[in-house]
């Protein structure tokens, strides 16, 4: 899954990949890390940001299920896309 940039009309006309990042962004703390310098937030922040991507899916299978970060901003990424693991049919 690949989200819709946060602030869509300035990322299509953002020039540099700094701006790009910052306006794909959905979340608060991790936009103004990017943004300041006083506000330090690893990376790793963003692997919380597939769970509710993913919370449609475990509802509608009745199941947790795996998912992972393949590209964030914070990870100098141009975009925020997740995998998330669907359940085979012989799981249904």
């Amino acid at each position: 899954e690949t989200k819709i940039p946060h602030q869509s009309s300035e990322y299509r006309a953002a020039t540099d990949l700094a701006t790009k990042q910052y306006r794909v962004c959905h979340c608060p703390l991790v936009k103004e890390s990017m943004a300041r310098d006083d506000i330090s937030i690893s990376p790793t922040f963003c692997e919380f940001c597939p769970s509710f991507n993913a919370k449609p899916w475990e509802v509608i299978f009745e199941q947790k299920l795996e998912y992972e970060v393949i590209e964030s901003a914070k990870r100098g990424g141009q975009w925020c896309r997740f995998a998330i693991q669907l359940p085979d049919h012989a799981d249904l």
